[in-house]
């Protein structure tokens, strides 16, 4: 039959020990023989999930290239678990011949955005170093893979950094209310009409942080509705702070909500940041600057109020705040 041994192994048995020449061929056949046994059992049966613990192993040792991993017939879970493991045994960036666990991870990104998104914010707990990728780890591999592909389907990413409720989902969805805030505006305002109180809570925290970023009146228009939705639900009434503060920022409404949203301020709502006001100087000066003064008066909110007033181009303001703290 047809010689199917590996290029370089021995060509028969001499008896010789694994310490001689013969030997150490023969190891070297039978290791690479195991090896192609064990992919191609793997790789052919339906399902290679119970062989679970094998899997592990290998992964450990970062045995078999990426190709291997990606197409093996398991669900998204064990792949992208093994896959987590494989990532730190990648080599150097531009090594000849060398094929990347973390490209693979990446391609797998941008042909099935939405399904791997959810599975690259598990990896949010992994500070693992990666050898190959200089101060990077794991958890912040993941995070810079989500950020770099999430134009393929921002408002998925959205949903599942949120989903996840992790710091570093937190950083991310930061980043995308000053690189995306059409997205950022679309998801308050799903949230916001949620049912789930944790989702009311992130569209109160996020729109806030999205608001002076919303250029256009469609993403005005989706906080001004995400705002009025979250102002009428009296039993989450520490959100209405937020929620006023959403509305002080909108030109349109501002008329009608300013005279509450100050009166909160004034009173110390937590959830009700100076910055908020920022925009009604221009309109609402004097009342504002009241509220302004009884916040300082009050030792609470001095930075957030001196950061809003050094940002006031025209001087009037600043100048009569700062005369109000100096009486204090």
């Amino acid at each position: 039959g047809q010689d199917r041994r590996p290029p370089g192994a021995a060509e028969g048995a001499d008896g010789a020990g694994a310490g001689a020449p013969g030997g150490r061929e023969r190891d070297e056949e039978a290791v690479w023989w195991a090896r192609h046994l064990v992919r191609e059992v793997l790789s052919r049966v339906p399902d290679a999930s119970p062989y679970l613990p094998v899997l592990q192993r290998l992964a450990d040792a970062g045995v078999f290239g990426p190709a291997f991993w990606t197409a093996l017939p398991v669900d998204d879970d064990t792949r992208f678990a093994l896959l987590r493991r494989l990532v730190v045994h990648d080599p150097e960036p531009g090594r000849a011949g060398a094929d990347r666990f973390l490209d693979a991870v990446a391609a797998l990104l941008v042909a099935e955005p939405a399904r791997v998104q959810r599975q690259l914010t598990r990896w949010f707990d992994d500070d693992r170093r990666l050898p190959a990728l200089p101060d990077a780890t794991v958890a912040t591999a993941a995070q810079a893979l989500l950020h770099t592909h999430r134009h393929r389907a921002v408002d998925d990413l959205t949903e599942a950094l949120v989903e996840c409720a992790h710091p570093r989902a937190d950083e991310l969805l930061a980043v995308l209310a000053d690189e995306e805030p059409s997205a950022l505006c679309r998801a308050v305002d799903r949230w916001a009409h949620d049912e789930r109180p944790a989702r009311h809570v992130a569209a109160a925290v996020y729109g806030l942080r999205v608001a002076p970023r919303a250029a256009s009146e469609a993403d005005r228009r989706l906080l001004r509705h995400a705002a009025l939705v979250l102002l009428a639900r009296p039993d989450e009434g520490t959100l209405h702070g937020a929620a006023l503060g959403l509305l002080v920022q909108d030109p349109q409404v501002r008329g009608a909500y300013i005279g509450r949203a100050l009166d909160r301020f004034a009173a110390g709502d937590p959830r009700l940041p100076a910055a908020a006001f920022a925009p009604a100087l221009a309109t609402h000066p004097e009342s504002v600057l009241d509220a302004f003064r009884t916040r300082l008066g009050g030792g609470s909110a001095v930075g957030g109020v001196l950061r809003v007033l050094a940002d006031v181009t025209d001087p009037g303001p600043a100048r009569r705040a700062v005369a109000d703290r100096k009486s204090v």
